[in-house]
């Protein structure tokens, strides 16, 4: 969610812009499985994780919609497929 208020004559954002996903049961299955280690895709994924709300809705800012994106790039390992598993047919539907 983006705000805004006026300081000082100047415009202040807090808080950049998010694109909102609604995943399907399989998709959060998806991203909920478990993550072994404490890499940085791993804490990654769990803050994947605790963004996914109950109804499967989750909202990322623009970095972490990027960073889903560079991680799907790279096409090899269980943390990427888990992504494409989660967020492909999302993305598919953006960017159609």
């Amino acid at each position: 969610m983006q705000t805004h208020s006026h300081a000082g004559g100047w415009l202040v954002w807090s808080g950049m812009p998010e694109t909102t996903f609604n995943l399907s049961a399989d998709e959060v299955a998806a991203l909920m499985r478990p993550l072994n280690g404490a890499g940085g895709f791993q804490s990654f994924g769990r803050s994947l994780q605790r963004a996914v709300k109950a109804n499967g809705e989750i909202s990322l800012t623009d970095a972490q919609l990027g960073r889903v994106i560079r991680h799907i790039r790279y096409t090899t390992g269980g943390f990427e497929s888990r992504l494409i598993d989660a967020f492909g047919r999302s993305l598919r539907d953006i960017l159609a």
